[in-house]
């Protein structure tokens, strides 16, 4: 049994979140205020029917929810907002640094929002908790696995000019039960020793993406970039 002294120790104990989806942490009482700030309908009427919505029987049934309620996030606030409610939870349970995965494909190409809407209100939730609570940490660009190719390309471009710490990775797709399969079937990355470029395959579309650091592509699975500064634009 843990005692309430040896819970306190561990709840406050520092802390690194090094995977966190930011649209996966919005809670029902702050999705239901965007919903109403925004003026997006949603089939639940109260809080407390949507936390009901919360008791996820399978992986799909949380992604469901989750591309739903980022319908609500609409204006860099609520970003803003989104951000500095998981940095306030974070810092109350002893999270001193974190990465953090956004969705800008999805914000962009499905609900029709500009890209630096989306980064402008996350970076600005990120410099108030930084703050606020002293939390550093980064932010991780997520390509969804089952939008086009084209969108990626798209996504990425609109994130070069802004120089700061990245992951361009791809991740799990909406429905599960069904994965695309473009992603490279082997590795076929170059590296060169000004900027460090990488290819993907040709035949499945090629995209060049430069980098400060590191560029790691793993068969069969993900594409990473990672773009590093220590001046964020």
């Amino acid at each position: 049994m843990v005692g309430t002294a040896q819970r306190q120790a561990l709840r406050t104990l520092p802390k690194a979140e090094l995977h966190l989806h930011i649209e996966g942490t919005l809670e029902p009482e702050l999705a239901m205020k965007l919903a109403q700030r925004n003026n997006i309908d949603l089939p639940w009427h109260t809080v407390e029917e949507l936390e009901r919505e919360y008791q996820f029987e399978n992986l799909q049934s949380f992604l469901d929810l989750y591309y739903q309620l980022m319908q609500t996030l609409r204006t860099a606030d609520d970003f803003r907002d989104l951000m500095l409610a998981y940095l306030e939870r974070a810092h109350n349970n002893g999270v001193m640094h974190a990465e953090i995965f956004f969705d800008p494909q999805v914000h962009v190409f499905t609900n029709h929002l500009d890209y630096n809407t989306v980064l402008d209100g996350l970076r600005e939730g990120m410099r108030i908790g930084r703050e606020r609570y002293g939390i550093s940490g980064g932010l991780i660009l997520s390509i969804v696995r089952d939008m086009s190719l084209e969108s990626a390309n798209a996504i990425l471009d609109m994130a070069e000019p802004r120089k700061m710490r990245f992951s361009a990775s791809a991740w799990i797709p909406r429905k599960w039960a069904t994965l695309p399969n473009y992603l490279p079937t082997s590795s076929n990355v170059h590296v060169r020793s000004a900027g460090m470029r990488s290819h993907m395959p040709a035949k499945r579309g090629r995209r060049t993406i430069f980098a400060k650091r590191s560029i790691f592509c793993a068969p069969n699975a993900s594409i990473t970039a990672r773009i590093c500064s220590t001046t964020p634009s």
